[in-house]
């Protein structure tokens, strides 16, 4: 009769798995054959999509709550890096709060990075940013400011990495100053980054 009972309850545990399954690959638009990827830090209510375009698909589709946050990575040589984290939160029926999530690419567009996107529009609407977030970026902050940005004339704005580099990609004569707690190396990367943006919107 024990064994008996061990069957029913694994057996209706089963079946609600598949259900929760079914139901989130349907109310998110995934693959039928999408199941968890503890890698990928999902579970059957957790889901990654590949870039910000994924993300605002799900967004358009079901609406929900967006927010942002920083979260350790590790590449694939084992080194560690931060991650801006932004991730949708959704109430799905017959399942309820399901999160789908990816990590902010400042890149090219077509990889996923577009300031009008309606998902970091709503981000932007609920996030608070650094100084030097231009007003027509909606992207949230890549972690504490860190640097200050200087134009030709001495005036400057303390920002994050990532807007910093955004906003000195906009000067004529603009630099980078590390500010006295910035991790090292922060102005050199706010540099770099800006000449990557400036060659981007060129090309």
């Amino acid at each position: 009769m024990a064994d008996l009972s061990l069957r029913t309850c694994a057996a209706a545990s089963s079946t609600t798995s598949d259900n929760t399954l079914a139901n989130v690959r349907s109310a998110l638009g995934l693959s039928p054959y999408w199941t968890p990827r503890a890698e990928f830090d999902e579970t059957q209510t957790r889901a990654s999509v590949w870039s910000q375009l994924e993300l605002n698909d799900v967004y358009e589709r079901i609406g929900g709550t967006v927010t942002s946050r920083q979260v350790e990575r590790t590449d694939s040589d084992g080194i560690p890096w931060t991650a801006t984290e932004i991730t949708l939160t959704t109430d799905v029926p017959g399942v309820g709060t399901v999160e789908t999530f990816t990590d902010l690419y400042d890149g090219p567009a077509e990889y996923g990075y577009r300031d009008d996107l309606p998902v970091l529009l709503a981000l932007a609407e609920t996030a608070q940013r650094c100084p030097a977030a231009l007003p027509g970026n909606t992207s949230p902050c890549d972690g504490p400011v860190a640097v200050l940005v200087l134009d030709a004339q001495n005036a400057g704005a303390e920002g994050c990495e990532h807007h910093a580099a955004r906003l000195l990609a906009r000067l004529d004569g603009g630099r980078p100053v590390a500010l006295p707690d910035a991790p090292a190396g922060a102005a050199l990367r706010v540099f770099t980054a800006s000449g990557d943006i400036r060659r981007g919107e060129s090309a």
